[in-house]
């Protein structure tokens, strides 16, 4: 799983060039106020879609960087190999069914966690003056840990989990576009 970020933005909906087709990323939950910012970002697992923005223009131009890089978890008890090596029957020794086994089919990756649907029309906006507010408000009506907010974006995604948007500052717009120079 890699999370990618795009320095100076709040929201961008980028086209990267792919062959004769173009490929379509949305970066979201930037924000920007007086007391600081926090750029939009795209999280993806997808090999293709890794490949094809880590090989833009716009990566090697550092307008999209890699924020941060996590293992990807496999389903409960998985130890990273896809199927038990050898051959062992019900007693548990090698061979001892006596009868040729079948071969086991092919794993089906499980479908990934259900990611709460954040329509921006139902997201409650929270006005606070700076960052450690934001941090207080999810601390005292969440319980989420202060201290596992150590960064904007541990930040955007703690308030995305409970479907907020921090809007910080008297004059605070939560979105900001950039046009696409597709270039």
């Amino acid at each position: 799983m890699k999370t990618y970020y795009a320095p100076e933005m709040q929201e961008w909906l980028l086209a990267v060039p792919c062959g004769k087709a173009r490929v379509m990323f949305h970066f979201r939950g930037g924000w920007t106020s007086a007391h600081g910012s926090s750029p939009a970002t795209f999280t993806t697992d997808n090999p293709a879609a890794i490949a094809i923005l880590e090989g833009s223009t716009y990566f090697r131009r550092g307008e999209i960087r890699l924020a941060k890089e996590s293992p990807e978890p496999g389903p409960p008890g998985h130890s990273g190999n896809s199927r038990p090596s050898g051959n062992s029957g019900p007693s548990g020794k090698p061979g001892s069914s006596g009868k040729p086994e079948k071969p086991a089919p092919p794993l089906t990756p499980a479908p990934p966690p259900a990611k709460p649907h954040l329509d921006p029309l139902t997201m409650r906006d929270v006005h606070v003056a700076c960052a450690e507010d934001a941090k207080d408000y999810l601390a005292t009506h969440y319980g989420i840990d202060r201290a596992s907010i150590l960064t904007p974006y541990d930040l955007m995604d703690a308030a995305k989990r409970k479907n907020l948007r921090f809007l910080i500052g008297e004059n605070a717009n939560p979105l900001k576009f950039k046009q696409d120079d597709t270039g």
